[in-house]
């Protein structure tokens, strides 16, 4: 049997080549590390060939698969017993010991793969073997995935957890991932807004996941945070989404689309309010909270992006500024005639509703459509309530008018008219 890695002449790095396995192997090779020499590399290669061996009589057995499935699975245990054994006992220095467990790492991962696609291929298609065959392929992929998960636990310092992880590996923690968040959302019960869960289920779903190449060290992340979100979900009696999105951020979940997510819901809470004064202040005071968030992880999810907390400082620092400018610029039009700020009156909305409509009604104002008026008194005046009217709330007044607000506006009337006479 050829060995699944080669060396072509001159070559420090192994090359791979399909001669056992017929899929694209690139993205799961590409960043194979130069190993010591060439003969430990065949060694390596002559230590996992059996495995190989019975993974090709397994992919093609027939008949009485379930008699011969036991009998393959019973080899393939001890023939991982065997490769753990001789790891375990290897006297190498520490360099070839590295080599060794990230080749064995990686071969692992790459039949791990060739049997998950077999799977999905077989799924798919018509085949008319009988129905353990699948079973006997994924029963064999769980115990590649036992072998390589008992490397990592003997030899943590020497695996690599920067490593995209298998995909029954892959496929296995997404489930457990997505068994969790079922779990928090039957906790928060029946809230109305499930928008950061909803968003953390697509982000944890196994296509995602796939899609991101997902690592050893993110899946371990993944699997710490959700047991947080869960925890969390089980303490609280009342569902507050700011507390799941302050634990996200303590451990540095630094998603695009959690980022994206938290701008968002900043940008929609600034908006809330009715002048720059108070949106500024509330992203001063969104600044403050997150300046005070406490990291739990010190490592984020995406090693190669920035953290979330910085991140998100950085998108309020720049809304800030760009509020500030705006000001700025809008004093500097105020003060040249160019913009009109509203005028200050010291009635009441409903007082100053009703006034105006006397002045259509009596021909001081001439617009006939009720809509321009409101616009009009909204964009342009202020009362002793409220630095901004609404103009629902004016244009329920403008209609309906208590003697109370109807008493007022006579007396200033009346001042009015007393004043008129005393100019005559």
């Amino acid at each position: 049997m050829r060995n699944l890695f080669h060396f072509h002449q001159g070559q420090s790095q192994p090359c791979i080549t399909q001669s056992r396995f017929d899929v694209k192997l690139k993205p799961l090779t590409a960043h194979l590390p130069n190993f010591n020499t060439q003969a430990t590399l065949k060694a390596m290669d002559y230590q996992l060939d059996p495995i190989y061996e019975l993974y090709q009589t397994a992919k093609n057995s027939d008949g009485e698969v379930s008699e011969q499935g036991q009998h393959i699975l019973k080899e393939l245990k001890d023939e991982c017993s065997r490769v753990l054994t001789l790891m375990l006992h290897s006297k190498m220095f520490d360099d070839a010991t590295r080599s060794m467990i990230l080749r064995h790492q990686y071969s692992l991962t790459i039949l791990q793969n060739k049997i998950h696609l077999n799977l999905e291929t077989i799924k798919a298609g018509t085949r008319t073997q009988a129905q353990q065959t699948p079973k006997l392929l994924y029963d064999f992929s769980l115990q590649i995935l036992a072998l390589s998960a008992s490397i990592r636990a003997y030899f943590p310092t020497h695996f690599n957890t920067a490593y995209p992880s298998g995909l029954t590996e892959l496929e296995i923690n997404a489930d457990q991932l997505g068994t969790k968040l079922a779990k928090i959302e039957t906790n928060i019960g029946q809230n109305p807004d499930k928008s950061l869960l909803n968003l953390l289920k697509m982000t944890l779903s196994y296509p995602h996941l796939l899609k991101l190449n997902t690592t050893h060290f993110q899946l371990a992340y993944l699997q710490t945070l959700t047991d947080q979100l869960l925890e969390l979900s089980e303490k609280e009696e009342e569902y507050h989404e700011q507390g799941y999105i302050n634990l996200l951020i303590a451990n540095e979940f630094n998603s695009p689309a959690f980022f994206h997510y938290c701008c968002t819901s900043i940008i929609q809470e600034r908006d809330h309010f009715e002048n720059i004064a108070l949106s500024y202040q509330e992203l001063l005071w969104r600044k403050k909270s997150i300046q005070q968030i406490q990291p739990f992880s010190a490592q984020p999810f995406h090693l190669s992006l920035p953290s979330i907390k910085s991140s998100l400082l950085d998108f309020i620092r720049s809304e800030m500024s760009y509020m500030k400018n705006l000001q700025k610029i809008t004093e500097e039009l105020n003060g040249q005639g160019t913009l009109q700020d509203h005028l200050k009156t010291s009635l009441s909305v409903k007082e100053l509703a009703f006034f105006i409509h006397l002045q259509v009604e009596c021909g001081i104002i001439l617009e006939n459509r009720p809509k321009k008026v409101h616009e009009y008194a909204v964009g342009h005046y202020r009362t002793r309530e409220t630095e901004k009217i609404s103009e629902k709330s004016f244009k329920n007044a403008y209609y309906a008018n208590s003697r109370e607000e109807i008493a007022k506006v006579t007396a200033k009337l009346a001042e009015m008219l007393a004043r008129a006479q005393q100019k005559s």
